[in-house]
């Protein structure tokens, strides 16, 4: 096959029928390639066997019970560590709480002498405020 860079408009309408008529000369001759290729294969097989036939049929449902295994093994995972509830629903509540103490935290942060107030209300002694 031949690599064919698609006409552009530039090009006119006949080039862009020249384009198509040759893409359409190279997918009959892949056609054709494909359909002898695959009447070699059967000559190569031989006629169907019953025996090989069973086998193929034993394999091909072992490969099935297995993806189905696979398959109910994946849900059993995603249902046991995935949380469903905190894709599907945002907690605004915490989110507001959570922003609101670091907001307090940086404020208390900006005055240093809130920090020496004793907590009791007296002068002397008395725990500072924890941060």
């Amino acid at each position: 096959m031949t690599n064919q860079t698609t006409p552009s408009p530039e090009d006119g309408p006949d080039a862009a029928a020249q384009c198509a008529r040759e893409r359409i000369n190279q997918l009959s001759d892949l056609f054709s390639e494909m359909n002898m290729l695959m009447h070699r294969w059967l000559d190569e097989v031989g006629p169907a066997d019953l025996a090989q036939g069973k086998k193929m049929l034993g394999k091909l449902s072992d490969m099935q019970t297995t993806h189905l295994m696979v398959l109910r093994a994946e849900e059993a995972f995603y249902e046991k560590f995935s949380d469903t509830t905190a894709s599907d629903t945002v907690d605004y509540e915490r989110i507001r709480a959570e922003l609101g103490r670091a907001l307090d935290r940086i404020r208390d942060a900006e005055r240093p002498d809130r920090l020496s107030e004793p907590t009791d209300g007296s002068a002397s002694g008395g725990d500072p405020l924890s941060v």
